[in-house]
């Protein structure tokens, strides 16, 4: 019972617990997580509305912005780029099995 409180004062359901049963505060806990997903869609929606308006209203920045991020990718994502991060990846898991 112990752990049980300890993650109800976690989820700051400590004040409330005494009179849910365990699915209502599962239903709580779930309703919470999707209002904070939904809060985290609206920041990006306005950001990406944000960097867009922008860009129409800086062409020459937008273009700029647009070759670091080319570059960025062609860096981070190439097959090259890739195939190290397999190898690293691979040599590392390898160096815990054996």
């Amino acid at each position: 019972m112990e752990c049980v409180a300890r993650i109800e004062r976690c989820l700051g359901l400590d004040e409330v617990t005494g009179t849910l049963s365990a699915l209502e505060i599962e239903d709580l806990v779930s309703v919470r997580d999707g209002v904070s997903e939904h809060h985290r869609l609206e920041q990006v929606a306005r950001m990406a509305a944000r960097l867009l308006c922008e860009a129409v209203a800086d062409p020459l920045r937008a273009r700029e912005l647009g070759r670091a991020g080319r570059r960025r990718a062609e860096e981070a994502f190439s097959w090259d780029a890739v195939a190290a991060t397999t190898v690293d990846l691979y040599r590392s898991v390898a160096g815990r099995v054996g």
